[in-house]
């Protein structure tokens, strides 16, 4: 209770603009979580959470430009959720979380330049997507995480000229995002993005 009072201290503040004053209750929700994770190791919740919490001060350091610290951090979120889906390797909330992780690391390394390391990571992200989506064909989630992760990996293909392999990806986001406005007519934001 009082990590998560601390996160949406912390999440307020962001919210608002101040990303100064995000950092210290955020830093406080981190070390809440890892007191949980003290007293109890073996709690999948409280590691998770841990996660979660990494993850948090990731995007902080992100949205403040510290790169290298946001890079730190999601290591730490991925290290956390890897330990978790080793022991359930099914978890298709835990797959995930690790694939936003992925992509997270990924827009980092585009943003400063390092396209190598920032295709690696997109690849790595669609892959995981991928093979997620083998295990859960009829999974709207999975499916909608796929197109993301096409969109996110044909605009790196875009940045370092493959240009051929670019437009095969986004043709495939494309028609998949088609495909999921036509089941799902409703859904706003799946017909944006098959307009845009």
């Amino acid at each position: 209770a009082l990590g998560n009072a601390w996160f949406w201290v912390g999440y307020t503040h962001w919210q608002k603009g101040d990303l100064a004053a995000a950092v210290a209750p955020m830093n406080e929700y981190f070390q809440a979580a890892v007191r949980l994770t003290q007293l109890a190791p073996g709690n999948a919740k409280w590691q998770l959470e841990q996660g979660y919490a990494f993850a948090n001060l990731g995007s902080l350091a992100a949205a403040r430009g510290e790169d290298d610290a946001a890079i730190g951090y999601f290591e730490g979120a991925n290290a956390v959720v890897e330990r978790l889906i080793t022991d359930a390797p099914a978890d298709a909330g835990l797959l995930l979380t690790r694939i936003e992780n992925y992509s997270w690391l990924a827009s980092i390394h585009q943003g400063r330049g390092a396209l190598r390391d920032a295709k690696a990571l997109h690849g790595k992200a669609l892959q995981l997507t991928t093979q997620l989506l083998a295990s859960r064909p009829d999974d709207r989630r999975v499916q909608r995480e796929e197109v993301l992760r096409q969109v996110f990996y044909g605009r790196i293909l875009l940045q370092t000229g493959d240009l051929d392999e670019a437009e095969q990806v986004s043709r495939k986001a494309l028609d998949r995002a088609r495909g999921l406005a036509a089941l799902d007519p409703e859904n706003a934001r799946w017909q944006w993005q098959v307009a845009g």
